[in-house]
């Protein structure tokens, strides 16, 4: 699993690439977390994650409600019909809004 970090306007987009499964969620766990909980608006970019298991959303709920305690926004966007599922599936988006994509991600921030 990779992320990448960008600062747009105000906004911190989080960019993760690959699996979000066991090891895809260690990888990034705890570097996930202070960045999400330390920003003030924050965008999870999963338009490049095939795959989202167990680990990997306890790793954004973990990074949302972090973010949540602190008054931060944090939004996910851009997931796939199969990703979007399981987040759905599993009431992810109701601790975390979901957009479809930034522009739509921004609008929830602003």
């Amino acid at each position: 699993m990779e992320m990448t970090i960008q600062d747009e306007d105000g906004l911190t987009r989080i960019v993760l690439v690959g699996k979000l499964d066991i090891a895809g969620a260690e990888q990034i766990d705890l570097r996930f977390s202070a960045i999400a909980s330390a920003r003030p608006r924050v965008g999870i970019d999963l338009t490049d994650v095939d795959y989202i298991a167990s680990m990997g959303i306890r790793t954004l709920v973990m990074g949302g409600r972090a973010a949540a305690q602190r008054g931060h926004k944090v939004v996910i966007f851009g997931a796939s019909d199969t990703v979007r599922k399981v987040i759905t599936t599993s009431g992810l988006d109701e601790i975390i809004p979901l957009a479809d994509d930034w522009d739509k991600a921004c609008a929830i921030l602003a």
